[in-house]
C-alpha cells in the first residue's frame, strides 16, 4: 500500500487488552439500579429493573433511556435487535425505526437472540420454537428443553431436565445429544461453547475434537461474547476472565452478582445491589493507535472485522494476526462490513459483488446500487440511483471491476 497518508484508527483502551491490575477494579460504575442486563456482540447494553421497566444505554450521552413498556426477560442481538417476554409470556420485538414494540404472536417461557438475529424459545412445555423471519412466524421444532443458548450461524445448544445436552443440526432440523450433563450453558458470537455443570465445574467444548474439555476452577455463572471474551463469576461473586493464550482464568477486582460479555470486549455487569458496572463501554479516554497504508474508505463489523478502499478502488482487509494489511484482488468504491466476515461492494458502474470468503473471490449480484448498507444479521439494503430502497440477496459470479 502506498504511504502517502497514514490510516489511524480508534481504539478503547481496555483492561483485557493490557492486563489486570489486583488493586483497583477496571469496573467502572454506570448510575442507575437494574435487576437483569444484556449485552449484545456489538457492545449495546439493555437492562431491565425490578419492575421490569426497560433501559437502554446510550453511549453518547452515558446514561440509561427508558424504553416504552414493561418486560420480564430481554435478549439482545447485533443492530438493534432486541425482543422480550412480558409476565404474561407474551412475545415482542424492538422496532429500530418505529422506536416501539411490535407483538408477536405465541407464548414463550424463555428466548434466547442470536449474533446473527436467529432467535429461539422455550414455552411452558419445554416445547422449542424457532422464528422463521420470512414466514414471521414460530416453527416447532422437534425436542425438550429447559434451557438454550444461541450463538451465530445456527450454533444452538440446549439443555433438557436431566441436564443432558443437545446441539441443534440444521441439516436434519433436529437436536442431537452431545455426552454429558450441564446446569448452565453458554455459546458466543463466534459460537464457542462453554458450560458449568450441578458441582460448578466448567468445561469448554472443543470443535476439532468434538468433545468437552475440563477447565480448571469453578463458577457460578459464565458469559461468552466470543473465544476471547469469556467471562465467570464465582461463588462469592468473583469476576474472572479466561486468558485464551495461558488458559487460565484472571481474578479481576470487584464483585458481581450478574455479568454480560460482548464480542468486542464491552463488558457489564450487576452486584448484589443492582447497581451497574461496565468495562470497555464507558471509557472516556480514547487512544490513537496509527496503522501503515493508505485509505479512502474503511468499514468495520459489529465484530472488529476491518476492510478499506485506497484510492483507486483497490481492496484491503485488515489482518489482525500479523496487523497487517493483505490486498484483496478487485475494485470497488463503496464497501460495508456486516457480521463474521459478511462483506458486499459496489463498484464504479454502481454493480453489487459480495465476498465469497470460502472461494476468496468476489460474487456478482443482480442488481444497481448507488449505495449499500449490511446489517449484523445478514440483511442488506441499499438505494437505486432514484434513492428508492431495496434489499439485495443472492451471489452468482465472481471478480468485481
Amino acid at each position: 500500500m502506498s504511504r502517502g497518508r497514514y490510516l489511524w484508527l480508534f481504539f478503547f483502551v481496555v483492561a483485557s487488552r493490557l492486563g489486570y491490575s489486583q488493586g483497583a477494579s477496571p469496573f467502572q460504575q454506570v448510575a442507575g439500579s437494574l435487576k437483569q442486563i444484556q449485552v449484545a456482540p456489538d457492545g449495546a447494553a439493555w437492562g431491565l429493573n425490578s419492575a421490569g421497566s426497560i433501559y437502554n444505554f446510550s453511549p453518547a450521552t452515558q446514561s440509561w433511556t427508558q424504553i416504552p413498556g414493561a418486560l420480564v426477560e430481554i435478549s439482545v442481538g447485533a443492530n438493534g435487535v432486541v425482543w422480550g417476554l412480558n409476565a404474561q409470556e407474551e412475545i415482542y420485538r424492538w422496532d429500530l425505526q418505529a422506536q416501539n414494540w411490535t407483538y408477536i404472536p405465541g407464548s414463550l417461557r424463555q428466548i434466547s437472540v442470536g449474533a446473527d438475529g436467529d432467535v429461539w424459545g422455550i414455552n411452558d412445555g419445554d416445547q422449542i420454537y424457532h422464528f422463521d423471519p420470512i414466514n414471521q412466524s414460530w416453527q416447532q421444532v422437534p425436542g425438550s428443553l429447559v434451557q438454550i443458548a444461541v450463538g451465530f450461524d445456527a450454533a444452538v445448544w440446549g439443555l433438557n431436565a436431566q441436564q443432558q445436552i443437545y446441539r441443534f443440526n440444521p441439516g436434519s432440523y433436529k437436536f442431537e445429544q452431545v455426552p454429558g450433563f450441564l446446569s448452565q450453558i453458554a455459546v458466543g458470537s463466534d459460537g464457542d461453547v462453554w458450560g458449568i455443570n450441578s458441582a460448578q465445574q466448567i468445561s469448554h467444548f472443543n470443535t476439532l475434537y468434538q468433545n468437552w474439555e475440563n477447565v480448571s476452577g469453578t463458577l457460578v455463572q459464565l458469559s461468552v461474547g466470543s473465544a476471547t471474551q469469556v467471562w465467570g463469576l464465582s461463588a462469592t461473586g468473583g469476576i474472572y476472565h479466561f486468558d485464551s493464550q495461558s488458559q487460565t482464568w484472571l481474578q479481576v477486582s470487584g464483585a458481581l452478582q450478574q455479568i454480560a460479555a460482548s464480542s468486542n470486549a464491552s463488558v457489564w455487569g450487576l452486584n448484589a445491589s443492582g447497581s451497574i458496572y461496565a468495562l470497555g463501554a464507558t471509557e472516556t479516554t480514547p487512544i490513537w493507535k496509527q496503522l501503515p497504508g493508505s485509505l479512502t474508505q474503511v468499514a468495520a463489523g459489529p465484530d472488529g472485522n476491518l476492510w478499506g478502499l485506497n484510492s483507486t478502488g483497490s481492496i484491503y482487509h485488515f489482518n489482525s494476526l500479523i496487523q497487517a494489511w493483505d490486498y484483496v484482488p478487485g475494485l470497488l468504491v463503496q464497501i460495508a462490513v456486516g457480521f463474521a466476515g459478511d462483506v458486499w461492494g459496489l463498484n464504479a458502474s454502481g454493480q453489487i459483488w459480495r465476498y465469497n470468503s470460502q472461494g476468496q473471490t468476489w460474487d456478482s449480484v443482480p442488481g444497481n446500487l448507488s449505495y449499500l448498507a449490511v446489517g449484523g444479521d445478514k440483511d442488506v439494503w441499499g438505494l437505486n440511483k432514484q434513492n428508492q430502497i431495496g434489499a439485495t440477496i443472492l451471489p452468482h459470479k465472481t471478480g468485481p471491476t
